[in-house]
Formats: C-alpha cells, structure tokens, sequence
C-alpha cells in the first residue's frame, strides 16, 4: 500500500500520517513542531544559497525540505517544495527565489490547520 500525503491537516489525517510512519498522536505533532521551524530555516538557507549562487547549498536545502516534508506525509509542502527543486536543478535560481513563496505559503497555511487542532506551533521572527 502507497504511503498516504497530506493535503489538509485534520485529525483524520494526522492520525493517519502518525500511523503511516510508526508514531503516535503525540510523537507525530512533536516532530511536527520541530519540522515547521526546521522548513522555515532551511528557507531562509535557501534563499541565501540561491541569491550567492551557491548551486550545491540550494540543491541541499530544497532537498531536504522536499525529503523531510514527504517523509511526514505533507504533501502540501513537498509539492511545491518539488517545482523548487527542479528550477534549482535546472539553474533557474531568480525563478526558485520567487517559487519559495508557494512552499511559505503553504507552511503558513499548514500552521493555521495545526492551530486548529489545538497544535501550536511557533512561528519565526
């Protein structure tokens, strides 16, 4: 059986996801904290490697938020995540720096469900 994604976070789909990977409830929404403020590093990594035209950092960074997001099951991110990853692939650095805002839109999106379900999340400065 595939893997489940995420294109919405519910409880359904948290439970789901958690399970998938082997976690509980609890562990699940742990190492989603930790996941959000990582991602939202590794963006700002990124954006720094891209404008530096350091094209091995990028490669590094959009990969493993990709890697990161389809190992929890969040496909809301590692979609776009990606489309990011294939302009960096093929040397479209000024057109990855402006496709990064879909993956913080989508990051800003994904912790408005969190606060839903009660999760909080912090959100960078």
């Amino acid at each position: 059986m595939a893997p489940i994604q995420i294109d919405t976070l519910t409880d359904a789909n948290l439970e789901r996801a958690a399970n998938d990977i082997g976690l509980d409830r609890q562990q699940y929404v742990a190492l989603f904290q930790v996941f959000v403020e990582r991602v939202y590093q590794i963006i700002g990594e990124l954006q720094a490697a891209l404008r530096a035209d350091d094209k091995e950092t990028a490669r590094r960074s959009i990969h493993t938020i990709k890697g990161t997001s389809q190992n929890m099951r969040l496909d809301m991110i590692a979609s776009p995540a990606q489309d990011v990853e294939e302009l960096v692939r093929s040397g479209k650095s000024a057109l990855a720096l402006a496709a990064i805002a879909k993956i913080q839109s989508s990051m800003e999106n994904l912790i408005e469900q969190a606060e839903l379900l009660g999760i909080h999340v912090e959100r960078p400065d």
